[in-house]
């Protein structure tokens, strides 16, 4: 008798393997996420699929090299996000300094002013300007500056001068003084004044 010898399975390599293999590749060229989550996932199911398939699939190596490069891609795709991201999120927060920088500047010479003019009875004119905080007018004989430490204002977090004037368009009774903000402009929204 003549006994046939039992079929010999036909062995296969997992789809899901190889496209896992070639997501995860695909991740390192600028799809980070896109194709390295798939990759990941489709890794994990070639690996299980496997070993479940009593040796008729084969290609838990490419599966592993899916999970590696898909899972190295998205550390890359997230390092080149962040790095795109970084500059545009400390721009914004150097914004929310300058600004708060210069609304303290303009309380300090705000506070100076109000000195002047408990001194000398009135604020310095738009003629005068802030410089009367730190060097005497002429025909201001209760002078008993300086208001204002050093001999020089600074400028706003910008670069520019500050805007003084009085009586002032914004506070008629008293002054304005105020700095143009980020755009430079005087009379936009980002102005930072006493107001």
């Amino acid at each position: 008798m003549n006994a046939e010898p039992p079929p010999v399975p036909i062995v296969k390599t997992s789809g899901l393997a190889i496209a896992s293999l070639v997501l995860g590749i695909l991740s390192f060229f600028c799809l980070g996420f896109l194709t390295g989550i798939p990759a990941l996932i489709l890794g994990i199911i070639a690996l299980s699929k496997i070993g479940k398939s009593t040796g008729t699939l084969k290609g838990q190596g490419i599966a592993v090299a899916g999970l590696c490069t898909g899972g190295i891609g998205m550390l890359v795709g997230t390092a080149m996000l962040a790095a795109m991201l970084l500059p545009f999120v400390l721009q914004k927060r150097l914004v929310v300094v300058k600004e708060a920088s210069t609304v303290a500047e303009i309380k300090t010479l705000c506070q100076a002013l109000e000195r002047y003019n408990i001194d000398n009875g009135a604020y310095p004119t738009t003629a005068q300007g802030l410089q009367a905080l730190v060097a005497r007018p002429a025909n201001c004989a209760s002078w008993r500056g300086p208001y204002y430490t050093g001999d020089k204002f600074p400028n706003d977090r910008w670069g520019r001068a500050y805007v003084y004037g009085c009586p002032g368009v914004k506070v008629p009774a008293g002054f304005d003084l105020f700095s143009t903000g980020p755009d430079g402009k005087e009379g936009t929204k980002d102005d930072i004044g006493n107001w």
